[in-house]
């Protein structure tokens, strides 16, 4: 398979797990949590891609 093809189905998938968990913990988590992990996920990724 080509990198684009493992890349698009990564991709697909994290969706799927994350759209699912975040509708999961929505409800149960309060609003200032949900927003400092989506802050925290927010720039470990930048990170992620400034190192690389």
């Amino acid at each position: 398979m080509p990198a684009q093809t493992h890349l698009g189905l990564a991709c697909g998938l994290g969706g799927l797990i994350g759209g699912h968990l975040g509708a999961r913990f929505q409800p149960r988590l309060p609003e200032i949590a949900m927003c400092l992990t989506l802050g925290a996920l927010a720039v470990a990724l930048y990170v992620a891609q400034a190192v690389q």
